[in-house]
């Protein structure tokens, strides 16, 4: 691997076509910053390793993957445990799964960041929506 592909030049190299099929460029590039996968080929937003070492760095990666791994319990719980609001990216599916919801709730739980009132309406939300399955 080429020293040049490190650092912020990894993401502008991604974008180039030479490299949005070289999985090793589109690791590394996914390993600074998870949403570089948005630059990589369809056959790299397929791969399963490549888009779990994207939502590791960044849940939100998980919007910039196949159809398939949006789709994929083990992707989406990745992805909701680095950031609970990535749940919006999931299949309907995954959005409706218990132990995806409560991960994801948890995980929004940790966050301190948020005001108050905010915190209020994410956790009534997700607390309707864990209820539903419940009753469902």
């Amino acid at each position: 691997m080429d020293e040049s592909l490190s650092a912020k030049g990894t993401l502008r190299l991604v974008a180039g076509s030479t490299f949005k099929k070289d999985k090793d460029a589109i690791l590394m590039a996914v390993s600074q910053d998870g949403c570089s996968l948005e630059c990589a080929s369809q056959e790299m937003r397929a791969d399963k390793d490549v888009v779990l070492h994207a939502v590791i760095r960044n849940g939100y990666a998980l919007q910039f993957a196949s159809r398939d791994l949006q789709a994929d319990k083990d992707i989406v719980l990745c992805a909701v445990s680095e950031n609970a609001f990535t749940l919006s990216y999931a299949s309907e599916a995954l959005k409706s799964d218990k132990e995806i919801v409560l991960c994801a709730y948890l995980r929004m739980e940790m966050l301190s960041s948020l005001p108050a009132e905010k915190c209020g309406q994410i956790r009534r939300l997700f607390f309707v929506r864990f209820l539903r399955m419940e009753i469902c």
